[in-house]
């Protein structure tokens, strides 16, 4: 019987591991649009320079945070045939959310309804209300194929399509400007973002099914100070060359550990994972309860018509770049934690409702367009 509810409950360690994942996407968030990484580092004595360097710290959480979310998800599906009623839940609350929050906004924020909202709203996947999630139903939908690859392939040729993988969609666009299938054309499906959620997934498929072959804690802790190594050096490298060359051309080759492909943050996001996976199995149902809100919290800060308000209307964070080091990092951390509370707290309390009334809402119809079909069938 305890072995039976052990294998029915979530462990609570991966869901300790998704809230940290999010909070780190948030406090990208907080970087990307709140303070953003134009501003030239000018001097280490100046509290707007010095600043800017913590925020470059901070935005390459983000990134790590996604592949964290893929990784478990390809770690815990590698395995397991993917059910449709799931990805139809996932796209239920995703599409609630997305056209509540537009209608909330006309309604009490004078939002105008043009084309462009109108259809993001209500055809968020299509018209990508949030990249994130579009690329990752994408890949639900093709993981069953995948899976049925891996199923055929030794560990050896496994790991060769890793390392294949790896260098082409994550090592080269590291280190260049060469990103297959990327595009820059605004509303079009990124190819490149889809193909390294598949890398990803597949490095979680393969820590499934060998990782008793492996010391995955020592692995883990190499791959996060190793790559935090990095990561942080090549920050602080650009940064001193911008600021004694003058030339802010160097700034943007500091934000490169940043990038969406970067090797440095998948090696920090493995390594992370490796490292949780190891922690004893545990329980903790107030863990687990907040971890179902996590997706929710993403869409409802990450929304286009909330995000402006949260970080250019609400918090400002840009005109905190003058408060000392100390006193901004806090700040950032307090605000990221305020959204994310807030965020959850409306997940649980309307949410989640709303949601569900949605679901039973569609089911009827689908039950009562089922009928009328059996029905005619019958006459």
């Amino acid at each position: 019987m305890v072995n039976k509810l052990a294998k029915e409950s979530r462990n609570s360690s991966l869901e300790l591991l998704r809230i940290i994942a999010m909070f780190l996407i948030v406090l990208h968030h907080f970087v990307m649009y709140g303070v953003g990484l134009s501003n030239p580092i000018t001097s280490l004595t100046d509290n707007n320079s010095i600043n800017m360097i913590a925020a470059q710290f901070m935005v390459i959480g983000g990134k790590i945070g996604v592949s964290i979310f893929v990784l478990i998800t390809g770690y815990f599906s590698i395995k397991t045939k993917y059910k449709m009623s799931k990805l139809f839940h996932l796209y239920i609350q995703l599409w609630s959310y997305s056209v509540i929050i537009f209608l909330l906004f006309v309604v009490f924020m004078h939002v105008k309804i043009d084309l462009i909202n109108f259809c993001t709203s209500f055809l968020p996947v299509v018209f990508q209300q949030w990249w994130f999630l579009t690329v990752f139903i994408f890949l639900m939908i093709i993981s069953p194929f995948i899976n049925i690859l891996v199923e055929n392939l030794s560990k050896e040729q496994f790991f060769h399509l890793l390392i294949f993988l790896m260098v082409t969609m994550s090592i080269v666009p590291t280190f260049s400007n060469i990103i297959v299938g990327k595009t820059y054309k605004q509303g079009s499906i990124d190819l490149s973002q889809t193909l390294f959620f598949i890398l990803v997934y597949l490095i979680g498929g393969f820590i499934r099914l060998y990782k008793d072959d492996f010391q995955l804690r020592k692995i883990g802790l190499f791959l996060i100070f190793v790559n935090l190594f990095f990561s942080y050096s090549s920050i602080l490298f650009f940064d001193f060359i911008n600021l004694h060359t003058k030339n802010n051309t160097y700034a943007i080759y500091a934000t490169m550990p940043s990038s969406e492909h970067s090797v440095f943050l998948l090696g920090i996001s493995v390594g992370l994972f490796l490292v949780f996976l190891t922690i004893k199995p545990f329980h903790n149902s107030v863990i687990n309860f907040i971890s179902k809100s996590m997706l929710s919290v993403y869409m409802i800060s990450e929304h286009s018509l909330v995000r402006p308000l949260i970080w250019m209307n609400l918090f400002k964070p840009v005109q905190k770049l003058g408060y000392s080091p100390l006193h901004f990092i806090v700040y950032a951390f307090a605000t990221v934690l305020v959204v994310f509370v807030t965020c959850t707290i409306i997940d649980v309390v309307l949410g989640k409702p709303i949601v569900k009334i949605v679901s039973w809402f569609i089911s009827q119809v689908r039950k009562l367009l089922k009928n009328i079909s059996t029905d005619r069938i019958v006459e």
